[in-house]
């Protein structure tokens, strides 16, 4: 199956985004289906880049900060369906207010994910984030068959390699079309296990690159 993109549904680059202002400490957002190999693609800018950013397990906070409202949310996955949002929303602002002010952040998490059996994205979240730029993280279907079945510390979902090359296309397209909605630079990186020492470089001259 041809990819979503290579038929015609392209978003805009970094480069012909229309850029908007923000608040002065760059915020992006670095996502990709699990398995694609963006957590160990963070691990290494961290360790190895002299930049000074924050690296925010997005869902986790905004778990966190829900629970001290709502004592009674048991789990991440249920905040889509038991946070109404007229309070969700302002809760995710002013989260995404406290990270900045922090200082430089990476957002690790999932645009487009799983929810009740189908591929989930919401462009109204996307505009409480609003963040400078999203790094959208993708690999051969076939090496993130292998890197899932490695991984021996998380239980993944197990898919086969069609599934998850669609699910790939369609979170790739989707993430491009939200960034081109909120003004927002877009860049696909292409990873393997050879070349994450020019990923994680490419990835520090692009949050520099943000305003």
């Amino acid at each position: 199956m041809d990819s979503i993109i290579e038929s015609g549904v392209q978003p805009k680059s970094a480069e012909s985004t229309p850029r908007v202002y923000r608040e002065n400490n760059p915020l992006v957002v670095v996502t990709g289906v699990s398995g694609s190999g963006k957590d160990r693609l963070i691990e290494e800018f961290r360790e190895r880049s002299n930049m000074d950013v924050d690296v925010v397990n997005f869902g986790e906070e905004l778990f966190e900060r829900l629970r001290l409202q709502l004592p009674d949310l048991s789990s991440r996955d249920e905040i889509a369906y038991s946070v109404p949002q007229n309070e969700l929303y302002p809760i995710i602002r002013e989260l995404v207010s406290d990270i900045r002010e922090r200082g430089p952040a990476i957002l690790n998490t999932h645009v487009v994910y799983r929810h009740g059996g189908g591929l989930t994205a919401n462009p109204a979240v996307e505009q409480q984030v609003n963040p400078d730029a999203y790094f959208f993280v993708q690999a051969d279907a076939a090496q993130i068959v292998a890197w899932r079945r490695k991984d021996e510390f998380r239980e993944r979902q197990q898919e086969e390699e069609r599934d998850i090359a669609l699910h790939q296309d369609i979170a790739r397209a989707v993430t491009g079309y939200l960034a081109e909605y909120v003004n927002a630079r877009f860049l696909v990186i292409e990873n393997s296990s050879d070349n994450i020492d020019r990923n994680w470089r490419l990835l520090e001259e692009n949050i520099e690159a943000c305003p």
